[in-house]
């Protein structure tokens, strides 16, 4: 069948003109600069959305496609060799009491679009929760400063307004201030090395602050490997001088004590230092929102999540107080309701890491740090089929790591479907056999992605091209089951497309989808639904010649479907 349908593609689009999607224009760039930051560990005021709206590139001559993966380079930086990987006995289970998380979802949340993510959310809140039984060995009460020994105080409360006023503005290396931001390294450290043994490198670290609105942080590393955890806030941070309470970074958690969330903040920060050491890379600054900074934001997140669980689960060995471990669920359901919307940090915690996590705890999460390729992840954008499509199975995640020899299939499929280039027969079964790995859902996604049918009224020049339906077609007809898959996806989601709105997308893109739907293996049920959606659209009238045209090309499919 497959010989048959991709026979039939040939022939019903050959006098199609494909305009290159935005990331089949993409180029591998040079090594990255010396010195690279990354994004702040917080939310809503730091983080920039990625957009699922393709940007609109000009497609010039030699610029369609990936190119083939000899263009990829070997290393992005000298990579040592990985880290034994201990056993899971060896790695101290997350300790987690019940987790109970909070999910408000606001108005648009209700969306198609959104519940997805919310439901993702809650899985993470669930698995993190089951995985995690109570962990044994001497609970002592004692306070969270004994606990971090050697970590300084700050100043007293009562302080003469005078006093404090100079305090504030004293940045001296001996000074409250400073003293302040290395107890919050030193407690950073601490926890590290008592929750995450196993991931824990004692790297070269300074911390510095800046004045800024709300608390943030973010991490940068040198030309000559020593990193700095740049954290911001609105007053420079010490004990007794700040305010008691202070803004988060999220919507859904209104306010924390300063010094929580900025250890908070720099363990996150911390993280991002052992990604780079462990898998020897560095960030592409000229190459901004790719898989590379999606798996180095969530592996962030995965560990700050975890060790709020730990923490809680462990407050009486912190000697934590009832409103500190208020603080700490608040934070966390603040990162959840992040984690809804979809941007690099979503695609990074929920489609990857959590799905390793789920597959063998820490243990796996150890073993596909010290393997990952970051050339290959530096090497796609988060809207690339590699990437989108292997999002939520683990199996797929390994594409990304070293001792995968899958890489080569997906690259020439990912050519396939942006500009036809032709998939190399050696290569044909095992895009199949990688097909049939995707998860129904991330199929979905990606059909969703290119289709624009949940949000219509954002029309986009791409999504009124027939281009993205010739994509989708390629993909489809490579593996008998993902013809399947788009066949009840657009079974599913063409019957909630407003009838103008379809004719809006022009008379190609209705020619397009009806040469689709003839090729398309389709049962009798999903003929009848179909013929009744362009039944629909064939009806209604149209007021530009756009539309007019739509419509007719609806009625003469129709008469083929």
């Amino acid at each position: 069948m497959r010989r048959f349908l991709a026979s039939a593609l040939a022939a019903a689009m050959a006098a199609a003109a494909v305009p290159a999607p935005a990331w089949a224009q993409f180029r591998v760039v040079p090594v990255a600069p010396p010195v690279t930051a990354v994004g702040g560990s917080a939310g809503a005021g730091s983080v920039r959305p990625v957009s699922l709206a393709p940007a609109l590139i000009a497609t010039g001559p030699g610029k369609a496609g990936l190119g083939p993966v000899s263009t990829l380079p070997k290393a992005v930086a000298p990579v040592p060799a990985p880290a034994p990987v201990p056993s899971a006995s060896a790695i101290a289970a997350p300790a987690h009491p019940a987790v109970a998380a909070v999910l408000t979802a606001a108005a648009e949340e209700q969306k198609a679009s959104g519940l997805e993510a919310r439901a993702a959310v809650t899985g993470l809140a669930a698995s993190l929760s089951q995985q995690g039984a109570a962990r044994g060995g001497t609970r002592q009460a004692a306070h969270l400063e004994r606990f971090f020994a050697g970590a300084a105080g700050g100043a007293g409360g009562g302080m003469a307004p005078a006093a404090a006023e100079a305090v504030r503005t004293d940045r001296g290396p001996d000074s409250p201030a400073q003293r302040e931001l290395r107890a919050t390294l030193a407690k950073t450290r601490r926890l590290y090395a008592r929750f995450f043994p196993a991931f824990y490198l004692a790297l070269p670290m300074t911390m510095s602050f800046t004045a800024g609105k709300s608390i943030d942080g973010h991490f940068a590393l040198s030309a000559r490997g020593r990193g700095e955890i740049a954290l911001q806030g609105p007053v420079l941070p010490v004990p007794g001088v700040e305010p008691a309470r202070g803004g988060t970074p999220f919507e859904a958690a209104p306010s924390m004590d300063p010094g929580l969330m900025r250890l908070v903040t720099s363990f996150h920060e911390y993280a991002h230092a052992l990604f780079y050491a462990r898998t020897g890379s560095r960030r592409d600054s000229t190459n901004a929102f790719t898989a590379f900074d999606a798996v180095n934001e969530g592996f962030a997140v995965m560990l700050e999540l975890l060790m709020i669980d730990k923490a809680v689960a462990s407050r009486e060995e912190l000697g934590l107080s009832d409103g500190e471990v208020a603080d700490l669920k608040a934070w966390k359901r603040g990162r959840f309701s992040e984690l809804r919307k979809r941007t690099h940090y979503t695609e990074g915690t929920l489609r990857f890491w959590h799905r390793v996590y789920k597959t063998g705890g820490e243990e796996a999460m150890l073993r596909t740090l010290d393997g990952l390729a970051v050339e290959r992840l530096q090497g796609v954008p988060l809207d690339h089929p590699v990437f989108m499509l292997s999002g939520g199975e683990p199996r797929l995640a390994e594409v990304f790591t070293r001792a995968s020899g899958r890489w080569e299939a997906w690259i020439g499929l990912a050519n396939h479907v942006a500009v036809g280039a032709p998939l190399a027969p050696e290569l044909r079964d095992s895009a199949a056999a990688e097909l049939d790995l995707v998860r129904p859902e991330a199929m979905s996604r990606y059909f969703e992605r290119l289709l624009n049918t949940r949000k219509p009224d954002v029309l986009l020049p791409i999504h009124k091209s027939p281009g993205s339906l010739t994509m989708l077609l390629r993909l489809a007809l490579t593996s008998p089951r993902a013809a399947e898959r788009l066949a009840s996806y657009l079974q599913e989601r063409l019957p909630s497309v407003e009838p103008l709105l379809a004719l809006t997308r022009g008379p190609a893109w209705m020619d397009a989808l009806m040469q689709a739907l003839t090729i398309l293996p389709l049962t009798d049920a999903m003929r009848a639904d179909l013929r009744r959606s362009v039944g629909t659209w064939a009806g209604t009238r149209g007021s530009s010649e756009d539309e007019r045209q739509a419509r007719r090309a609806a009625a003469a499919g129709l008469a083929r479907l």
